[in-house]
């Protein structure tokens, strides 16, 4: 089975480098270039299968311009947003540390078992991402799907179900905005690998 995972186009936000969780930011014109460049490299695969995109408007809007030329179903889900920041949503990292040091310092430090304020921790996304694999990866042993989302369940994919090792989050080689990544899964035996950069 072949994955393709995609991050989401830039947005304001992201260009100014501000946490960006569940708050609802649309594509700027940067990101929705980066997309249709992505959507040209596409091309040279035989695209297929479904599109599974988290339920912001960022990735939805990622996903429309993908699916488009290649006459692909979306399937939009909640399992896939990004980190839920809480009141951290929309700040950059600087005025953060300016505000409260300690509190960012130990979820940096431990972001499984700490969550920004009102927000939620590694476990709680890990959790939520984990179902969607369960209910559609391990369900569509034939299918091959793009999967169109954010930073966060990148990683975590990455970490828990092709490194086998969450505690690697932080550490996985993450890919930019507008860009994706191939997997290969063998569902049956459950092996995860990385294929290539698109």
């Amino acid at each position: 089975m072949r994955i393709i995972l995609i991050r989401h186009g830039q947005t304001d936000e992201n260009k100014q480098k501000r946490y960006l969780g569940h708050f609802n930011s649309p594509l700027n014109d940067t990101g929705k270039q980066q997309v249709k460049g992505l959507v040209e490299r596409l091309k040279k695969f035989d695209v297929s299968g479904i599109c599974y995109s988290s339920d912001l408007l960022r990735t939805v809007e990622t996903s429309k311009i993908i699916c488009n030329p290649f006459s692909l179903d979306l399937k939009v889900t909640p399992d896939l947003r990004e980190l839920h920041f809480g009141d951290w949503d929309r700040h950059t990292y600087n005025e953060l540390h300016e505000k409260n040091p300690d509190e960012l310092h130990r979820w940096i430090s431990n972001p499984h078992l700490y969550a920004p304020p009102n927000g939620e921790t590694l476990v709680e996304l890990g959790s939520r991402v984990d179902r969607w694999v369960e209910e559609i990866i391990f369900s569509k042993s034939d299918e091959d799907c793009l999967v169109v989302c954010h930073g966060g369940p990148i990683r975590w994919i990455l970490s828990k179900w092709v490194l086998r090792d969450e505690s690697q989050f932080w550490n996985v080689q993450n890919i930019s905005h507008g860009e994706g990544l191939m997997l290969d899964v063998d569902v049956a035996r459950n092996i995860w690998k990385i294929k290539g950069n698109i």
